[in-house]
């Protein structure tokens, strides 16, 4: 909760002091900077792992979970993550910072009117990323862990190459998502939440080690 907390302050002290200028020019010197290869990388990133297909990615999440642990792991799994995509949503209205002047940038974007913190392709790579690691088995997460820290790193990275972001909107979108996962599960503990949970048949039974080894 407290990483949930940082970022929102933060989020709202930069909107109302001057240090969205202390961060444009590492937007500006990698605007100045492109390259085709790098472009096309970040433009399909940007597509693969947009907050409209975030849902998709959670439903996957939630299937291969299902398949491996039962459909209501994967239902929750889907809930959890979508809860969290949804919360930095709220972080967005809340700050309301403005995203980069374009006019600034060697290579400007498309003007985009949303809000800009936190990075709601991070956070949706962020969210993905862990959602997926707790569906695969734990023989699969000896590669699935090296491989989503590349994704949201690389996705990160795009989204202040393609200027459309601040370095720091990159950062809080992988703090708030990190931050809010145990949070929402918590939320299962409580007794209104497990009570919904037991009548919507969802309370997913003891935790109990997986027979490849480690917690499932």
């Amino acid at each position: 909760m407290v990483g949930v907390l940082v970022v929102l302050a933060f989020g709202l002290v930069a909107t109302h002091t001057d240090w969205s200028q202390r961060e444009l020019p590492v937007v500006m010197w990698m605007s100045a900077h492109h390259t085709a290869a790098a472009g096309a990388l970040a433009t399909r990133l940007a597509a693969v792992l947009s907050p409209g297909t975030g849902l998709l990615w959670l439903a996957l999440a939630g299937w291969l979970a299902a398949r491996r642990r039962g459909v209501r792991y994967g239902v929750l799994i889907f809930l959890v993550g979508g809860a969290n995509l949804a919360g930095a949503v709220a972080i967005k209205l809340l700050v309301g910072r403005p995203r980069p002047d374009v006019s600034a940038l060697a290579n400007p974007p498309a003007v985009d009117h949303s809000y800009s913190y936190p990075s709601g392709h991070t956070v949706v790579a962020t969210v993905v990323v862990l959602s997926l690691i707790i569906a695969l088995r734990p023989r699969q997460r000896r590669w699935g862990i090296p491989v989503g820290v590349a994704v949201v790193l690389l996705t990160a990275a795009s989204r202040v190459y393609l200027g459309l972001h601040y370095p720091t909107d990159v950062l809080a979108a992988v703090l708030y998502a990190l931050s809010a996962a145990p949070v929402l599960v918590g939320l299962l503990a409580a007794p209104p939440v497990r009570a919904v949970l037991t009548r919507l048949n969802l309370l997913p039974p003891p935790t109990v080690v997986d027979t490849e080894g480690g917690l499932p």
